[in-house]
C-alpha cells in the first residue's frame, strides 16, 4: 500500500488488531478498503495479518501518514460523519482491545470480520449473485449467470482465538451457516464466551442452531438488515413477508434475552418516503423491549447506482421531510431523535431529479421483483 504523507492527529487502529474477510473470500485492511487479491484458500487469517501488505499500512500510519486505500473514513469525518475508524478507535481508547500503545508495536490480531460466504435465502433488491445463492439461482433462471455457492475456509489456531476480543459475522446469512457455528462452538468449548461476537441477519432463522448457542455468550449484538415497512419492506427483502418478519424479530426479542440488537436501515430511493414509517416501527419495538434493540445504525447504499438516494423526486424528498419532521415533534428519547435527525439530514442534503428516467428505472424493478417473487413465501 502506497500513499501521501499527510499530518493526523490520529491513526486508524485497525490494521494493528483486524483482519477483514469479504464474501468472496478476499482479505482487506477492513471493509471500507478494496479487497486484496489474497484469499483464505492462499493465506491462513493470521498469515495474511503478519503478512506484507498489513504491514506496510502500519508502518504508513506509524509515519503519520495514511494509506491511499484508508482515505474513505477521514473523507467521511471531514465531511462531519462519523466513520469506522472512529468507531474502532472509541472501543480501543476505551480498552476493549488490550494496551493500543503497545500494540502499535507489537501488533495482535484481536478482532475479525468474517464473512463466511454467499450462501442465502433471500434475493434482495440492492444484492447480487456474489452475496446471495438465491439471487445467483435467480438470475441463471433469468440467463443472467451461472448459480455459485462460495464458501470461505477460516483456519485459526486455539491461541489466536484466545486473543480474540471481536468476531462479527456476516454473509450471506450466517443463521444458514454451518461455518459460523462451527466456529461459535469452538470459542464455546475454549470456554471465549466473552468474545464479543456481532453479526448481520435477515432474521429469518429466529431458532437458528448459531442463535441458540449463542445464548450462552457474554456479549452478543445481531444487527437486523431491514430497510421498510409493509409493501416497501417486502419489495426490496424478497422473499420474506413483513407479517412474519415482525413474528421473527418479536420470537428474538423475547427468546434470546440477553442479546443486544440493532436495525441496519440502508437509505435509498426506494425507502426515503418510508423512512419516518421504519422509525416508528423500530421507535416501538425499542419501548416495548426497553434496552434490547436500541440501535439503528444507517447505512449508504452502494449498489445499484439507479437506486441512490440522489434520484428521489422533488415530492418524494418534502414527502419524507414531512413525516420526519411530524415524527420529531413527539415526545422521544435522545437516541430516538438523533436517528430521525441523521435520516433527516441526509434526505434534506439530496439536490432531487425530476428526470423521469430512473424513477421509471425503480419501476421497471419493482414490477420485475413482483414477478419474480409472487409464488414464494417464507
Amino acid at each position: 500500500m502506497t500513499g501521501p504523507r499527510e499530518g493526523l492527529a490520529e491513526a486508524c487502529p485497525l490494521p494493528f488488531i483486524a483482519a477483514d474477510i469479504s464474501v468472496k473470500g478476499n482479505y482487506s485492511v477492513c471493509c471500507e478498503v478494496p479487497e486484496s487479491s489474497v484469499t483464505t484458500r492462499s493465506q491462513t487469517a493470521g498469515e495474511w495479518f503478519h503478512g506484507p501488505q498489513m504491514e506496510q499500512a502500519r508502518q504508513i500510519f506509524r509515519q503519520g501518514a495514511v494509506p491511499l486505500e484508508c482515505k474513505t473514513c477521514y473523507v467521511k469525518e471531514r465531511a462531519g460523519s462519523d466513520s469506522l475508524r472512529r468507531q474502532v478507535l472509541r472501543h480501543a481508547v476505551a480498552g476493549r482491545y488490550g494496551d493500543l500503545s503497545a500494540i502499535v508495536q507489537n501488533p495482535q490480531m484481536r478482532m475479525l470480520s468474517y464473512r463466511f460466504g454467499n450462501l442465502c435465502n433471500f434475493t434482495c433488491l440492492m444484492c447480487g449473485s456474489d452475496s446471495s445463492t438465491s439471487y445467483a439461482a435467480q438470475a441463471e433462471r433469468l440467463g443472467e449467470g451461472t448459480a455459485r455457492q462460495n464458501i470461505n475456509p477460516l483456519e485459526l489456531s486455539d491461541d489466536e482465538l484466545r486473543r480474540m476480543k471481536v468476531i462479527y459475522l456476516g454473509g450471506g446469512e450466517p443463521t444458514l451457516s454451518k461455518e459460523c457455528v462451527e466456529l461459535v462452538t469452538r470459542l464455546k468449548n475454549l470456554g471465549l464466551t466473552g468474545t464479543v461476537i456481532a453479526l448481520n441477519s435477515n432474521a429469518s432463522v429466529p431458532r437458528a442452531p448459531l442463535f441458540r448457542i449463542l445464548r450462552d455468550f457474554q456479549t452478543v449484538l445481531p444487527g437486523f438488515s431491514i430497510d421498510g415497512t409493509g409493501e416497501v419492506y417486502e419489495l426490496l427483502r424478497a422473499p420474506m413477508r413483513w407479517r412474519t418478519l415482525n413474528e421473527n424479530v418479536e420470537y428474538i426479542l423475547q427468546t434470546y434475552t440477553g442479546f443486544k440488537c440493532g436495525i441496519m436501515f440502508t437509505l435509498h430511493a426506494l425507502n426515503a418516503r418510508n423512512s419516518a414509517d421504519m422509525l416508528s416501527w423500530w421507535m416501538e419495538l425499542n419501548r416495548r423491549y426497553p434496552g434490547r434493540i436500541p440501535i439503528f445504525q444507517i447505512n449508504d447504499l452502494t449498489y445499484p447506482d439507479f437506486f441512490q438516494l440522489e434520484l428521489i423526486s422533488g415530492e418524494e424528498k418534502a414527502s419524507a421531510l414531512a413525516a420526519l419532521d411530524s415524527l420529531l415533534s413527539r415526545d422521544l428519547t435522545a437516541a430516538e431523535s438523533e436517528a430521525v435527525n441523521a435520516v433527516k439530514t441526509k434526505i434534506a442534503a439530496v439536490n432531487p431529479t425530476e428526470s423521469p428516467g430512473p424513477r421509471l428505472v425503480r419501476r421497471s424493478a419493482y414490477l420485475r421483483s413482483r414477478s419474480r417473487d409472487a409464488q414464494v413465501s417464507l
